[in-house]
C-alpha cells in the first residue's frame, strides 16, 4: 500500500526544462520520459548552444525542508561529436553521453 502512494507522489510531480538563462522552456504535469526527451532533443537540435537543466518539483516531506525545484540532469550538444548529451560531471571533468541515436 506503501508503495502504490509512493509511486502515485512520483507521478503527480511536475517536472521542468530551464534553459542556461533559467528561463522556462517547458513544463511537464507528469514525468513521460519519451515526452521529455523529444523536448530536449527539439530544443538543443535548434539551439546547439544553449543547454537545458531537468528540474523536478521536491516530494511532499522535502517541500517542508527546501525551496525551488531539485536537479534531475544537465543537457548540452557534446562539442566533439554534435550529438544531444546528458553531461556526467566527474571532477575537473564533463563527460557526454548522448542521447540520440
Amino acid at each position: 500500500m506503501i508503495f502504490i502512494q509512493i509511486l502515485n507522489q512520483l507521478s503527480i510531480m511536475k517536472h521542468y526544462l530551464f534553459n542556461n538563462n533559467c528561463k522556462l522552456v517547458r513544463e511537464f504535469e507528469t514525468f513521460d520520459s519519451e515526452l521529455i526527451k523529444s523536448e530536449i532533443v527539439n530544443y538543443l537540435t535548434l539551439n546547439p548552444t544553449d543547454g537545458l537543466t531537468h528540474e523536478k518539483d521536491f516530494s511532499e516531506d522535502d517541500r517542508k525542508i527546501y525551496a525551488g525545484h531539485k536537479v534531475v540532469d544537465i543537457y548540452e550538444v557534446n562539442p566533439k561529436n554534435k550529438k544531444v548529451s546528458l553531461c556526467i560531471l566527474k571532477g575537473n571533468k564533463t563527460v557526454y553521453r548522448s542521447i540520440v541515436d
